[in-house]
Parts: C-alpha cells; structure tokens; sequence
C-alpha cells in the first residue's frame, strides 16, 4: 500500500484517457494505511479505492478494479512459480533434504490453494465486466446510428456532427482497450496457473539407498565356481598331455 505522504499531490491519470487529475485526500483504516484516494479531475472531487488505482511512485493510474485485482494477483502466482521452480531445482541437484523438501513443498501448495481460489473469483469479474463492455458497444452502436439520422435531416450542423461522432468515436475505442486488456490478463492468469498447477500435481519418487555391492565370488552359484575352476585347469591337463606324448615318442 502507498505512504499518504508519498500519495498526496499526485497527478492522477484514468487508464484510457478519459480523464486527468490531482490527488487531494485520502481514506484509512485503523492502522492508517491508505484505503482510498480522492481526487480533484475538472473540479469535481471523484474517489478510487485500493483495488481500482495503481500506484508507481510517480502517478496514479486509475483503472477498473478487476484489471488491478488481475494484475496483483499475477505478480503474486508468479513469485510463487520462482519458488517452487527453485524447490524442484535444488531437490534435482540433491542439495535439500527430503523432510526440508517436503515442509517446503506442503507450504507452498497451501498458498497455491488459496491464490487458485482467488483466481476463480478475479476471472468470474473479468468475465463479467468483459461481457458489461461488450453491451456497452452494442448501445454505442445506436447512439452512431441516431447521430448519423439527425445529421441527415438537419437537426445538427456539420460541425457538432463531426464533434460529437469524434467524441463516439474515442470512447469506442477505449472500451474496446478495455476489452483487450481484460483479454489478455485472462491468457495471463491461465498460463501462470497452468504452469503451477504442473509443479502442483508432480510426482517426485523418493531417493532409494544404494545397495551394498556384494563380492563376486558370493554372487556366484557353486556350479558356476566349479565350472570356472574346470576351465581355469583345462589348459594345464592339455599341457601335460602333449609333454607326456612327446616322452613317449621319444623313447626307441
């Protein structure tokens, strides 16, 4: 949450341009912290609260709340990919222990638990303001068909026309980044908890101790020590048989 010393005096910008300002005052809890913002925009005093303003040590952004909500919660899923990341990093190197693993892990998942949680929520919100802006183009649609009928019978001059469809025309596309943006926080979510979720479900088989190497002659059977031995002798029986052959041919 922004200081309200850091806070006040800020200009203040909404996300699309639909208008500027200055932060005036501020709403807090108990603890003081910064609840709200009000803010001076064409000399009327409007107010944001903590959920549907961002803060970058510069100015204030206004923006509806489920694209600030989105954007938060994101930075929060992320931050927790790069700890299990750096869990399964250290496990695959063997530089963790099982018990430390495993506390660490059950940790983690529980967080993961409640931010999933979260998650359903925030996208049912995006969900929802993405089809209130949908709506809302539908009804800009016939605002541009009933400009267009009272240029074509002279109820408005040229000039209003052309100011008024101008002014039609950039709030259209404002709600159409509006849309696109809640587009993509959707894509963004989804990818950050679809990798989560594959460290979530993953199944690490615990270390088996190695077994003791035993000797060779205890792994082999005593059929196979005799074999071994028959053919360790059999080219000294044939030796002595070509030295006796050879006394025997000797002798006249």
């Amino acid at each position: 949450m922004p200081k309200p010393s850091d806070i006040i005096g800020k200009p203040v910008r909404e996300r699309y341009g639909r208008f500027t300002g200055r932060v005036v005052t501020y709403e807090s809890n108990l603890m003081g912290e910064v609840t709200a913002i009000v803010y001076e925009s064409n000399g009327v005093l409007m107010r944001s609260g903590i959920n549907s303003f961002y803060f970058d040590g510069k100015e204030v952004e206004i923006a509806p709340s489920a694209i600030i909500e989105s954007r938060n919660l994101h930075q929060e899923l992320s931050h927790l990919l790069i700890r299990l990341q750096s869990l399964f990093k250290l496990r695959s190197n063997k530089l963790i222990s099982d018990n430390a693993f495993k506390r660490i892990r059950n940790e983690l998942n529980s967080i993961y638990k409640v931010l999933s949680e979260k998650a359903l929520t925030i996208m049912d919100k995006l969900n929802r303001r993405e089809r209130d802006l949908l709506a809302k183009k539908e009804w800009m649609y016939g605002l541009f068909m009933n400009l267009e009928i009272a240029r074509r019978l002279k109820w408005i001059s040229d000039e209003v026309y052309i100011k008024s469809y101008e002014q039609m025309e950039k709030e259209l596309f404002r709600t159409s980044n509006e849309i696109d943006d809640i587009k993509r926080s959707k894509i963004d979510l989804e990818g950050v908890l679809d990798e989560l979720s594959r460290f979530i479900g993953k199944h690490v088989p615990a270390e088996k101790p190695k077994p003791v190497q035993e000797k060779e002659e205890a792994r082999s059977s005593p059929v196979e020590g005799q074999a071994q031995k028959a053919f360790k002798m059999e080219p000294k029986e044939e030796k002595r048989g070509i030295i006796k052959e050879k006394a025997v041919s000797s002798n006249p």
